[in-house]
């Protein structure tokens, strides 16, 4: 097998997973299943660290539910959206050790409806932060992400930690309609 083919195996079985996982209804084994591999994150000095990734993504309208089921299915540990509910940037992630989800929103909070999913809301939005500030709060912290709303536009950003200790920020860019 060449190195190609062995890549598109993976992303076959990969979008099979995602595909399946988004048709359950139920989703018990999804909730319990996190990856088992995690790399450790590499220890890089404050002073050497940048972002050297930075994402700009056209966000998905989303129910809290259904961001929950899109983060499960790509085995992510947060999921960057827009709430269909309040039409505000928000993000879901999972709450370490517990089983468990949080939905943070940029702005306000507003009562989840009735939900099959263990998903709480945060009884906080999201801090005003420029990048600089975010990336002091995940230092002192030492979360793997910083949800925040930036001061000059409003606009949810996520700046997270990668593995080879230096970070990454995903920022929402406009919707075309």
């Amino acid at each position: 097998m060449t190195v190609r083919e062995a890549v598109d195996l993976a992303l076959g079985t990969l979008a099979g997973r995602a595909v399946r996982l988004r048709e359950l209804g139920d989703i018990g084994l999804a909730t319990a299943y996190e990856s088992s591999y995690r790399p450790q994150y590499a220890s890089r000095p404050l002073a050497e660290r940048r972002i050297v990734r930075r994402k700009s993504v056209l966000l998905a309208r989303h129910t809290p539910e259904q961001a929950v089921r899109e983060m499960l299915a790509l085995d992510h540990r947060f999921h960057l959206f827009s709430d269909v509910l309040t039409g505000q940037d928000s993000v879901v992630h999972r709450i370490p050790g517990s089983g468990g989800f949080r939905l943070v929103r940029a702005h306000s909070t507003a009562r989840l409806g009735g939900s099959g999913l263990p998903l709480t809301e945060s009884a906080h939005p999201a801090p005003r932060l420029d990048v600089l500030g975010a990336a002091r709060q995940l230092w002192l912290t030492c979360w793997p992400f910083v949800f925040h709303t930036d001061p000059g536009d409003g606009r949810g950003r996520i700046l997270y930690r990668r593995y080879d200790g230096h970070y990454g920020l995903i920022t929402p860019i406009a919707d075309p309609h």
